[in-house]
């Protein structure tokens, strides 16, 4: 039986460079595990953002009242093309990443509620083919009206009428 010289079996054994493969795979392994955190974050952000448009734009279009009507004390309410008009100024002034896509004024004129979407790019799954994607958000703003003791005030109780 032929044995194999022993400088021959240390080589065998010899272990130099196998850091090197393992840091190798790991390295690989994570690459796509940094690219879904980082544009997971990115996309919540993209979220995020298009809520907080939603919503100023929500309070920016609850404030296209007819002011004269409010400060006489009557009961006041938001019209639509009004709300559509203010909020379409809004983001124009505002913002250059949120569309609207929607405004509508609900609960007797006294709610408005504005939907909007951003596209959201990532940055390292774009490299896996990926694409863009556009992200919704929305928001909402309801008219408080408060008497002179800060309660909210009932218009069936404290009417002064209607506002034309």
């Amino acid at each position: 039986m032929h044995r194999p010289a022993p400088r021959m079996l240390d080589r065998l054994r010899d272990e130099r460079g196998s850091l090197s493969t393992y840091f190798v795979s790991a390295v690989f392994a994570t690459i796509p595990l940094v690219g879904l955190v980082v544009d997971g974050g990115g996309q919540v952000r993209a979220m995020q953002q298009a809520n907080d448009v939603a919503a100023e734009t929500a309070r920016y279009a609850g404030q296209s009242i007819n002011k004269g009507c409010a400060i006489w004390g009557a009961e006041i309410t938001v019209p639509q093309h009004q709300a559509q008009t203010a909020a379409e100024e809004f983001v124009a002034t505002h913002t250059t990443d949120v569309t609207l896509t929607d405004v509508r004024v609900t609960e007797g004129g006294h709610t408005v509620t504005v939907e909007a979407t951003r596209t959201w790019e990532p940055i390292f799954l774009g490299i896996l083919g990926v694409g863009s994607r556009e992200v919704e958000g929305t928001g909402s703003a309801y008219q408080y009206r408060t008497d002179g003791k800060g309660e909210e005030y009932d218009p069936d109780v404290n009417a002064f009428g209607a506002c034309q």
